[in-house]
């Protein structure tokens, strides 16, 4: 499950060229949101290892804010 806190997004998107489940060629892969403002998805079971992905949100291309190996 992938998960991102946008209360007052509109459409949020994941998008991954390596990420299994994200269709990268389908303009990314939508989430939903939930009552909380969460937006979620399930993906397809995931090897573990390091991938490649990012969220759009409401148009705006962004690197996940929790993941503490990004800069």
């Amino acid at each position: 499950v992938v998960r991102l806190w946008a209360p007052n997004a509109t459409a949020v998107k994941l998008s991954s060229s390596d990420l299994p489940g994200s269709n990268p060629f389908g303009g990314g892969r939508d989430l939903a949101k939930n009552g909380e403002g969460v937006w979620e998805a399930t993906l397809s079971p995931v090897e573990p290892g390091t991938y490649r992905y990012q969220f759009n949100v409401d148009g705006l291309s962004m690197a996940d804010p929790r993941n503490t190996h990004t800069s």
